[in-house]
Order: structure tokens, then C-alpha cells, then sequence
């Protein structure tokens, strides 16, 4: 999964795709075999004697926070991060993400014409946000209210140093 967030030019439908499938080999069809936790290998007729119990294979889990949250570490601790975001047609969506430093709240809302993200850093934390470009040829965003020059980078517009406030900080990406 992580692999089909990494080709980021579509902002996430096809790895949406596949991470959603509940065909045979997925982990949304193990989730119909009753599975709480993730199974040794995708089905019974796999493996007879299957457990139920491998972290190692949570994919999903990475996949989720990293690729369709966008949320990856870039220094120890989290003392630095990362959010781009890749919902393909998500429209909206939230995540706590625990971490060393302490919890990183985000959500974001879109449309065809908005982005918005809020974000919440913990303490003594930057951020650099990337938001999906719209149509619109301007390389500005809005945080908390304010444009700002953001940094074009592939299909997304970033702007760094987003750190933590009293209040959550929303960063915003408007059609021109």
C-alpha cells in the first residue's frame, strides 16, 4: 500500500482502492472471516491451522496513518513531521496518531473547489503541511485564516513550520 501512496500525483484513489477491497486476498475479507486482528495468511484454505494474531502484517495500519492521513515522522520522536494527505474521493476524515512527543490530531474536509485540514501538533513540534492542488494556478494557502507562500512540490503545495497553538490550526487550500 505504501508503495501505491508514494506515485502521490493522483492524491490516493487507486491505493483508496485497493486498501477498501474486500476481495479474497484483502484484509477487508478477512474482517468477514470474523478476524480481529490480522490473520497469518488471507484465508483458510491458505493455511489450515492460521493464527490470528500477526502484527507484523498491519498494513493497513501504516497505510492509513502514512499514506491516506500523509502523517511520517522526519526527525526522532516526531519533533518533526510530515502531513500530505491522499484521501482520493474520502470527502472527509479525522485520526489521533500517538507518537513520542505526544498525540497528532488532523482531520480534513474536501471538496472539488477546498481543502481544509486542521491540525492539532503537540507541543514543541513543527509540521510541514502539503495540501492537493486544485485547478487553480496560485501557490497559496491559508493558515489559521492568513495566506501564505506555500512551496509547489509535485501536486501538492507545502508550507513548513506549522507548529503547535493553543488552538488547532487550520490550513486551508481554496480554488482560485
Amino acid at each position: 500500500y505504501l508503495a501505491l501512496y508514494a506515485a502521490d500525483s493522483d492524491h490516493g484513489p487507486f491505493a483508496l482502492k485497493m486498501l477498501t477491497t474486500c476481495d479474497n486476498n484483502s484484509y477487508c475479507h478477512m474482517l468477514l472471516q470474523g478476524a480481529t486482528a490480522t490473520m497469518e495468511a488471507w484465508t483458510r484454505h491458505e493455511k489450515d491451522n492460521l493464527s490470528w494474531s500477526h502484527p507484523w502484517a498491519t498494513a493497513p495500519g501504516t497505510a492509513i496513518t502514512r499514506g491516506f492521513m500523509g502523517i511520517r515522522a522526519t526527525e526522532p520522536g516526531f519533533k518533526k513531521f510530515v502531513v500530505k494527505p491522499q484521501p482520493g474521493s474520502v470527502a472527509e476524515a479525522q485520526m489521533s496518531l500517538p507518537t513520542q512527543a505526544g498525540a497528532i490530531q488532523a482531520s480534513f474536509v474536501q471538496s472539488t473547489t477546498q481543502f481544509k485540514l486542521t491540525l492539532q501538533p503537540p507541543a514543541n513540534t513543527l509540521a510541514k503541511v502539503c495540501l492537493p492542488k486544485l485547478s487553480g494556478a496560485s501557490a497559496t494557502l491559508m493558515v489559521d485564516g492568513k495566506p501564505t507562500q506555500a512551496t509547489p512540490e509535485g501536486d501538492y503545495l507545502c508550507v513548513d513550520g506549522v507548529g503547535s497553538s493553543s488552538t488547532p490550526r487550520i490550513i486551508e487550500r481554496h480554488e482560485d
